[in-house]
């Protein structure tokens, strides 16, 4: 058997020295490529690889393939056991000069940070290798951490995204999802709004404004002896701005009462004046008061136009009368007396 080895040796040196000189030799090569599934930079477990690139020699095959795994992002410390064997014909494959494949990987190794293609490359013509390796790819299995921040003095902060949406909104209910994916494929725990909110685009069509307190006098006149209180009817959460003028001139309210929350029914207002001392309201004073409500939703929208009130304020008795004067008209007039031809008379207040 030891003869047998020394012959077949001795062959090989012999064939080596019969190449005639100026001939060169054939020489496999390869150079393989590794891609990560779609637009991904990254891979994760459960990811397909696919493999391409190109061989050459004058009669080369693949004689294997192999995944390298490493532990630093270098791609210089292979981890020892984490090799994952491809299988030539279903794995990888080369048609000419062109090399081909795909392989999903259900778990790559728990301390892998970079995997890598190699390529063994057999030329037959001469019994020549040549091993060729991809680029490195990054192996991330760690889903991505993300906040959504938004904040009316400063939408935009570090460290956080801020994504403006232009569509056309429907009136109605809404909720929003956000989720993150980064450069592996990793997409992390969707995280939702806390329930429903509310999309809102239509502005408050009026408020609802009617005088509650005795209307003395002639009714509906909204002429009135007593001090006015008006019901104010908004949408529930809703803001009311009021404005108030008294004779044609601004007239100022007192503290908080320039502002209403709505409720959805009638809520009671009484306006009161600025005292000119002490810490109460002061009750209006005589003279023709316009009320103005404007109403804000709890969406935003403003209403059009001002919802409208006119009350006039009135508690001052008119002056007594004097004298009165007694006419007679039509037929014989007689001062101060009526008789029988007389049709009308008039009574004067003086």
């Amino acid at each position: 058997m030891l003869g047998m080895v020394r012959l077949v040796a001795a062959c090989a040196l012999l064939a080596a020295l019969l190449v005639p000189a100026g001939m060169v030799r054939a020489t496999a090569s390869s150079t393989p490529t590794l891609t990560a599934p779609g637009t991904q930079t990254a891979v994760k477990n459960g990811d397909t690889l696919t493999f391409g690139g190109t061989i050459g020699g004058t009669s080369r095959t693949i004689q294997s393939a192999t995944l390298r795994q490493y532990s630093d992002t270098a791609a210089t410390t292979e981890i020892t056991g984490a090799a994952i064997t491809l299988t030539v014909g279903s794995d990888i494959s080369a048609s000419g000069t062109t090399i081909s494949g795909s392989k999903a990987v259900t778990s790559f190794n728990a301390n892998a940070v970079r995997v890598m293609l190699e390529v063994v490359v057999l030329d037959s013509s001469d019994a020549s290798t040549q091993t060729g390796t991809s680029s490195a790819l990054t192996v991330d299995n760690t889903s991505p951490t993300y906040a959504v921040t938004y904040s009316r003095a400063a939408p935009l902060k570090a460290g956080a995204v801020t994504i403006t949406v232009t569509a056309t909104y429907a009136d109605g209910t809404a909720t929003v999802s956000v989720s993150g994916t980064d450069l592996a494929g990793n997409t992390g725990t969707t995280v939702t709004s806390g329930g429903t909110f509310a999309i809102d685009t239509t502005p408050p069509v009026s408020t609802g404004v009617s005088l509650t307190s005795s209307d003395t006098g002639t009714a509906s006149d909204r002429i009135t002896s007593v001090a006015p209180v008006l019901g104010v009817t908004a949408e529930s959460g809703s803001t009311v701005a009021v404005a108030v003028t008294k004779d044609g001139s601004a007239f100022t309210l007192y503290s908080g009462l320039d502002s209403i929350t709505g409720t959805g029914t009638a809520v009671t207002w009484t306006p009161l004046g600025v005292p000119a001392s002490g810490s109460t309201g002061e009750a209006l004073a005589d003279g023709v008061y316009v009320f103005s409500f404007t109403q804000t939703d709890a969406a935003g929208n403003v209403q059009s136009s001002a919802s409208t009130l006119t009350v006039t304020v009135d508690t001052t008795a008119p002056t007594a009368a004097t004298g009165l004067a007694f006419t007679a008209s039509g037929g014989t007039v007689v001062s101060n007396a009526l008789n029988a031809t007389n049709t009308n008379f008039t009574v004067t207040a003086t």
